[in-house]
């Protein structure tokens, strides 16, 4: 008996696990979906990586190369209408913000002056859309697409913006898409011109050199940029690039009658006139907004310098709450017009204005274009990088009287620009820097432009 239960040398050890896996079945089925579950995870992991291959390859410029000559045979003829002034069609494509748009106003009237018999359409985001949607600018709106917007699109995205791209144009092709911007804000306008079927495709240099997923070589008029400069002199150089006159492009809106009976009426419903100035408190990031106490501050300064001046705050809806802050216990100074009037009644409100006083905003942009002086209270730095889309060097106010205001940096951090989320170098700019440009902006004779 001893001997039969003795175990064999030759026999391996049962595994405990395994004694105790056949013997519990609530321990078999934890051990089993415990494999299942790890097994799944790398599976997963492994379609994952695949699709994302999938995608980049199907993204990649050279498939979208050989299958867009594929289908436009016609990129490959001589046939091809060289002059922009011979052109039937253009495109130009400008899914900005506003203050960008109303920078480009200027390159869109020379552009239609030049181009008389050509149809010129915009591409532009929904709020921008009532600034370009005039005969001056342009024959027709194209409406760009909020799915669209952004530096990497994912697959179903960027299928969208191919297809519609192709069947938006499938009965008559652009001669020309014109990108007129420096930066990579349009890296997707490009596939969306290249998908349209156009002729030539006329791009800035330093927009296919900032982004190394950026389609370089689908672009086939490239403008040469020599350095940093003002988003107004790029468009300048398109246009020379284009051969055409680039003397008169300083921006500038369109006000219609109706925007104007709009404006007046606001303005007798709220009683507003004598010396108006006009307050941006608001910035699409925070780290751009200079502080509403600020603001407070600088409404009880100016009242006691000059008595006669009322504000009046302009913006969108989403400035409503700064505004109605600053308000509260000044509504005898100050009126909040902040999401209750259009763009180009705004525009019409701003044009009477004695002065523009905010931050680099599109309310900013609205009052240069509509000739009001503008003082304009920016984050970047003194001695920071002039390519920065915060720079005023390159998107900073184009008033004829106008002063930008612009801080020390905080810390080596901000040498370059302001990397803070909050407002951060901005709250270096004081009240008193701010009542000092106003006195010399209002002085009669202002030293004209003033840093």
């Amino acid at each position: 008996m001893f001997l039969s239960r003795t175990r064999s040398r030759s026999q391996p050890p049962k595994s405990p696990n395994l004694t105790l896996f056949q013997a519990n079945p609530i321990g078999r089925m934890r051990c089993l979906l415990r494999f299942l579950i790890n097994r799944g995870s790398i599976i997963a992991q492994q379609v994952l990586a695949t699709r994302q291959f999938v995608v980049a390859q199907i993204q990649g410029e050279p498939l979208n190369r050989f299958c867009g000559t594929l289908l436009f045979p016609w990129r490959l003829t001589a046939a091809k209408p060289t002059s922009i002034e011979q052109a039937r069609r253009i495109l130009v494509l400008k899914p900005d913000e506003i203050g960008d748009v109303i920078l480009a106003t200027g390159f869109l009237r020379s552009l239609r002056r030049q181009c008389p018999n050509a149809r010129i359409t915009i591409g532009v985001k929904t709020q921008c859309a009532e600034l370009v949607r005039n005969p001056v600018f342009g024959d027709r709106v194209l409406l760009w697409d909020s799915r669209w917007r952004g530096e990497k699109l994912s697959g179903r995205r960027w299928l969208h913006l191919v297809f519609s791209a192709f069947f938006r144009w499938r009965l008559g092709k652009p001669d020309w898409v014109l990108i007129p911007r420096s930066g990579l804000d349009h890296v997707n306008a490009i596939w969306y011109a290249w998908w349209s079927g156009a002729y030539w495709i006329c791009a800035h240099e330093s927009l296919l050199g900032e982004c190394d997923r950026t389609p370089r070589h689908l672009p086939n008029s490239i403008v040469r940029n020599l350095g940093p400069a003002h988003e107004v002199w790029f468009h300048a150089q398109m246009l020379e690039h284009l051969g055409l006159d680039a003397s008169d492009v300083e921006p500038r809106v369109e006000i219609s009658a109706q925007h104007e009976a709009e404006a007046a009426v606001f303005a007798e419903e709220i009683g507003l006139g004598g010396e108006i100035i006009a307050l941006g408190i608001g910035a699409g990031e925070a780290s751009r907004r200079w502080p509403i106490e600020y603001f407070k501050d600088l409404v009880d300064a100016v009242t006691i310098r000059r008595p006669k001046s009322r504000f009046v705050l302009v913006g969108g809806e989403n400035d409503r709450e700064l505004a109605h802050e600053l308000t509260r216990d000044r509504r005898r100074l100050a009126v909040d017009a902040t999401g209750l009037l259009s763009l180009g009644a705004t525009a019409s409100l701003l044009r009477d204005c004695l002065l523009f006083i905010g931050n680099d905003s599109g309310p900013l942009h609205l009052a240069a274009a509509s000739g009001c002086p503008t003082i304009e209270i920016s984050k970047h730095p003194q001695g920071g990088n002039p390519w920065s889309y915060s720079s005023p060097v390159r998107f900073g106010t184009r008033a004829t009287r106008r002063c930008v205001l612009q801080p020390r940096p905080v810390g080596p951090e901000c040498a370059g620009e302001c990397s803070k989320p909050y407002a951060h170098c901005i709250t270096r700019v004081t009240v008193g820097d701010v009542i000092h440009a106003l006195d010399e902006i209002l002085s009669p004779s202002p030293c004209l432009n003033p840093q």
